[in-house]
Parts: structure tokens; sequence; C-alpha cells
């Protein structure tokens, strides 16, 4: 399964979020880093935010999933 499919996946409940932040030499040298977050759709903005945001040690990507697992009811 591939990453756009199994975010576009995530979208099935209010508390679910994701997001990913990436930074290039290019966003290093000019003090940014791009960022997309759910929901999914094909023509999403990705944002330009300074500073590095969670991607440690200059260039990189982190991908970040909430995807909480509800209790089951007992029967």
């Amino acid at each position: 399964m591939g990453l756009k499919h199994a975010l576009a996946s995530i979208n099935a409940g209010e508390d679910q979020h994701w997001s990913i932040q990436t930074r290039t030499a290019e966003d290093v040298a000019n003090d940014r880093y791009q960022r997309a977050e759910g929901p999914y759709d094909i023509h999403m903005p990705v944002s330009m935010i300074p500073g590095s945001g969670e991607v440690a040690g200059g260039t990189g990507t982190v991908v970040r999933v909430r995807c909480p697992i509800h209790p089951v009811p007992k029967m």
C-alpha cells in the first residue's frame, strides 16, 4: 500500500490526523520547511513555514500519524 492510499484511508474519523514535514537543502538555506496535512485531497496545498519544524539535523522528512484505537464494546 502506498503512502497516499494509507493517508487517504486515515481520513475516516475526525480524531484521526496526519501531517508530512519535509526540508530540502534549498529549504535549509532559506530557513524554512514544507508541510502538508490532512485531510487528504489530490489538490491539497503545501505550506512553506519559517524554521525547521520537526525535521532534525538539516534535511529530511517527518511523517506524523494520529490514528487512535477505540475500545471494542463488550458483548
